[in-house]
């Protein structure tokens, strides 16, 4: 599961660095027909990754494992 997070991380940065700045100022459908700002709908899957990551740290916490990036 970890691995898949860090791969869609990955994999929006790119998305993100192929756009460039200019992608990230134009408009795009977003939850159906809503016209959105692109740099609000990366905002909110930013905001929306971390919330997963989150919940897998609980996960491993749960389970008396370390996170990844709490290991030394």
């Amino acid at each position: 599961m970890v691995k898949f997070v860090q791969e869609a991380v990955a994999d929006g940065a790119q998305v993100i660095q192929t756009a460039g700045g200019r992608g990230l100022d134009k408009t795009s459908k977003f939850f159906g027909n809503r016209l959105t700002h692109n740099s609000s709908v990366w905002t909110f899957a930013i905001e929306h990754s971390a919330e997963h990551y989150g919940q897998l740290v609980v996960y491993y916490r749960a389970n008396n494992l370390v996170p990844p990036d709490s290991r030394r």
